[in-house]
């Protein structure tokens, strides 16, 4: 049976959030896949999963609070190594994953001295292009990859990764959300918007700008239409957000809500929506690349029959399909935005039959037995001899997460 080890670079990550959400499942159903005795997760002593048990068991590593130390221990993680160099040399392992490129030099270092390959789990902007030169090296030297899309898996493979060796296994939905009751659509009334999303200046491709407009757009072609679009986020690009709405005239059909703290409190806001809007942008600004590896708020909202508008790029791609769980655009036209909007603010029965299928198509791609059926092919696919030489028959897993 397999081992599984856990690595985690606090540092990387200032807030807990997707990635961190997704790691812990990960570590769950590998835990739960492999036995709890093969699994051991090393997570540093400041960031344990908030509000969360830990169904796997896990050993806590001392890391720096200091910013200069933690930028340098997202490079040379020194009490990360050495903790699984005590694991390594207490159980021998048959694989090593490492759960961020940051840390696929460590992972290829480690597999030199002990004498077994690593895989690398990757999520979108952290590997779409112009990584640090050891991270590229070193990734391209893993024995295999986990995506966590195949939008992502898709841009690997035109970099020259190989198809075979990267393994899809999605983000899953919040749990709670799987046994939802069928939700009764409004059949009038103002047409509801809703998008949830951080709202920081770094994460302006989210696309609320280009809504704003298509919106003003909409409204100027027909302004009988009744209808109000839902921000909910806290971030410095807020105020910006806010005073576009007031420049496009729009105060009295835009509304702006403070973030939420958990999944259960957005159930209200889900079931008061008709559609999810976010059309999140894909490509590179400033020098650094943008867009969505996955997106699991169009899961959450697919999960209350509310479909999505978004553009044609991203890890969207994986959820949405366009014209029948939702409607995908030309990326960056606010023009073909505005148009789409109009059509569905205008037909509400439509909107509301891709609703269904949204659902439908959700409870059978992004549950929780789903997903740990992708794990579960991922894992033998990455123990697998015929995909990989240095990989043998008994295996030991060694997980390492950022």
């Amino acid at each position: 049976m397999s081992r599984l080890l856990l690595l985690q670079h606090d540092s990387i990550f200032a807030r807990y959030g997707g990635v961190q959400y997704y790691l812990h499942d990960l570590c769950a159903l590998s835990s739960e896949l492999l036995g709890e005795e093969n699994f051991l997760s090393l997570i540093p002593s400041r960031k344990l999963p908030r509000n969360e048990p830990a169904p796997y068991r896990f050993e806590l590593v001392p890391y720096p609070s200091s910013t200069v130390l933690s930028k340098l221990y997202n490079r040379i993680p020194f009490s990360l190594i050495a903790a699984a160099r005590r694991s390594l040399g207490a159980k021998r392992a048959d694989l090593l994953l490492c759960s961020h490129v940051s840390l696929a030099p460590v992972g290829y270092w480690l597999s030199k001295l002990y004498g077994i390959p690593y895989a690398v789990v990757v999520y979108g902007t952290d590997c779409w292009g112009d990584l640090w030169a050891q991270d590229e090296w070193s990734l391209r030297r893993a024995s295999h990859l986990f995506s966590i899309s195949d939008w992502t898996k898709s841009i690997l493979v035109k970099r020259g990764y190989l198809a075979n060796r990267i393994h899809i296994v999605h983000p899953r939905m919040y749990e709670g959300f799987e046994s939802l009751s069928t939700r009764v659509p409004r059949e009038s009334g103002r047409f509801e918007m809703l998008c949830v999303a951080r709202l920081d200046s770094g994460e302006q491709y989210k696309g609320q700008d280009h809504v704003l407009e298509a919106l003003r757009r909409v409204r100027t072609a027909s302004p009988r239409l009744d209808f109000r679009f839902t921000i909910v986020g806290d971030g410095d690009d807020r105020v910006r957000l806010e005073r576009l709405a007031g420049l496009l005239q729009l105060q009295d059909r835009v509304r702006f809500l403070p973030a939420v703290g958990t999944r259960d409190q957005l159930t209200q806001l889900y079931r008061e929506s008709d559609l999810y809007v976010m059309p999140s942008r894909f490509g590179k600004w400033q020098g650094e690349w943008r867009g969505e590896g996955f997106g699991i708020v169009y899961v959450e909202a697919a999960a209350f029959s509310v479909p999505s508008v978004a553009y044609r790029c991203g890890g969207v791609m994986d959820i949405v399909t366009d014209q029948k769980t939702g409607w995908l655009v030309e990326p960056d036209s606010v023009s073909d935005l505005a148009l789409q909007l109009g059509e569905l603010i205008g037909d509400r029965a439509r909107v509301h039959k891709a609703g269904e299928r949204a659902r439908e198509h959700v409870l059978r791609k992004f549950t929780r037995a789903a997903v740990r059926a992708e794990m579960d092919r991922a894992l033998g696919k990455s123990f697998s001899p015929e995909t990989s030489g240095l990989i043998r028959k008994n295996q030991t897993v060694f997980f390492s997460t950022t």
